[in-house]
């Protein structure tokens, strides 16, 4: 059932039981108010009645007998402008109330006629006596029955009214939780947009507030599955271009070394490509095996020298350097700062062999190290090429390049700035990337310092 309908049987279910039991107990309250004044006005005059033939029989006796006694008194009743009376006698040993009454049906059929009969008992030289009073109350049943009407009457009208009313308010009531319905179905048939435009402040409001808040966060959940998944699919198309290039290559070059025999020049020309791309696809693998990595385990954290770890990285980075004829440039304050060193040796490594491929032989890679409010940042400064700015939403995707071909004339494979963000992440930081086309591109991350962490 639905609940627009429980409400309308409830409303008429609780007006028509108020009707009903507050009608009916009018109605039996006024028979039986009117009942007994009845009742207690008759009772009145026929004790008044019982005294008087008492004091009467006394004083107009002639005998001492009880039929005369009797006869006495039906004389003085019959003399008596008096409602109807019947006189008995009766065995003075027989107990009886004082005075009683009760009411009798004297007729049968659509004309019933009713009575109410009060006797009272009273004794004369010693004979008891029985004096009945008869009232026609039939006027009184006949006025029940038409309050009685009169309430069907009303309460069929209460009842239509009640149902017409608990029609309007299960309306009312149900009118946003209709809403709510429409929205959910519509969320259900894949419109994440849609919003419940409940405006109560009552609990409908608060459940239609919360069933909103509930949409905005399954609607960003969504988009950033759908996000995910588009990632994954560019990833996946992009880690197989990246794989069927050089390997087209390396097998074209090697089935030409072993189908003929070549001139020494071409053999290492071949060979030395061979190398050349084997070496990239190994670089590559072990970025992606470092990516997948950080996903599933947390840095070690420990203690170690900001220019320590500078001037480790400087030593790695110096031949690749001086092959392009670049100067490194050394800023760095030293601090005692946390992380896992071999993972930041690698990020730093990374951002200075980007900046490497982007600058122009003979100019200048600065890596600044300063102590900031928030911890320690490391920062590496080209003055390169620099980076669009339409790419730099994309800059740290995996497999992305702003210039592939170069890119990979250079040895690169999209993943340095990948790998560089995730690490970042995984201390509690991130990326931030400032550049400028023509003039160069600074990459900052900020590290937690060690009496921070102490903390």
């Amino acid at each position: 059932m639905k609940l627009s309908a429980k409400i309308t049987l409830s409303v008429v279910l609780i007006v028509s039981l108020a009707v009903a039991i507050g009608g009916y107990a009018i109605v039996s309250s006024v028979f039986r108010s009117q009942m007994t004044h009845q009742i207690t006005t008759a009772a009145d005059e026929t004790q008044l009645l019982c005294s008087v033939l008492g004091t009467m029989a006394v004083e107009r006796r002639t005998s001492v007998a009880q039929g005369a006694t009797r006869n006495s008194l039906e004389q003085t009743l019959k003399e008596a402008p008096f409602r109807e009376y019947r006189l008995r006698l009766t065995d003075p040993t027989t107990p009886t109330e004082n005075i009683a009454y009760e009411i009798r049906q004297i007729s049968e059929g659509k004309g019933k006629q009713y009575e109410l009969v009060v006797t009272c008992r009273f004794s004369v030289d010693q004979s008891a006596f029985y004096l009945e009073s008869r009232r026609d109350v039939t006027d009184l049943y006949t006025l029940r029955g038409q309050y009685l009407a009169t309430f069907r009457l009303v309460y069929l009208a209460a009842v239509v009214f009640s149902l017409v009313s608990g029609i309007t308010v299960s309306a009312v009531l149900t009118a946003p939780i209709r809403t709510l319905s429409r929205s959910a179905r519509q969320i259900a048939g894949g419109n994440y947009s849609v919003r419940a435009a409940v405006r109560t402040e009552d609990e409908i409001g608060i459940l239609a507030t919360q069933f909103n808040r509930m949409t905005q966060e399954l609607e960003n959940h969504i988009q950033s599955l759908e996000k995910a998944t588009q990632q994954q699919k560019d990833f996946t198309a992009s880690f197989a271009h990246e794989l069927k290039t050089p390997l087209t290559s390396i097998i074209g070059y090697a089935d030409t070394l072993r189908s003929r025999k070549l001139p020494e020049a071409q053999q290492f020309e071949a060979a030395n490509f061979i190398f050349t791309e084997g070496r990239r696809l190994e670089t590559m693998s072990h970025s992606l095996l470092r990516l997948f990595s950080l996903e599933n385990e947390a840095p070690k954290m420990q203690r170690f020298s900001a220019l320590s770890l500078a001037k480790s990285v400087e030593e790695s980075i110096a031949y690749p350097l001086r092959q392009r004829q670049l100067v490194l440039e050394l800023r760095v304050e030293d601090e005692w700062v946390t992380g896992e060193r071999s993972l930041l040796e690698i990020l730093l490594y990374n951002l200075l062999d980007n900046a490497r491929k982007a600058s122009n032989p003979g100019s200048k890679i600065t890596l600044l190290g300063t102590k900031v409010p928030v911890g320690y940042c490391f920062a590496v400064k080209d003055r390169g090429r620099g980076i669009p700015p339409e790419a730099l939403s994309r800059i740290t995707e995996p497999f992305y390049m702003v210039d592939k071909s170069r890119a990979r004339r250079q040895g690169g494979s999209g993943l340095g700035l990948a790998l560089c963000r995730r690490i970042a992440a995984a201390h509690g930081s991130a990326l931030q990337i400032e550049s400028e086309p023509g003039k160069g591109t600074r990459v900052s991350v900020t590290l937690p310092v060690w009496r921070e962490v102490q903390s």
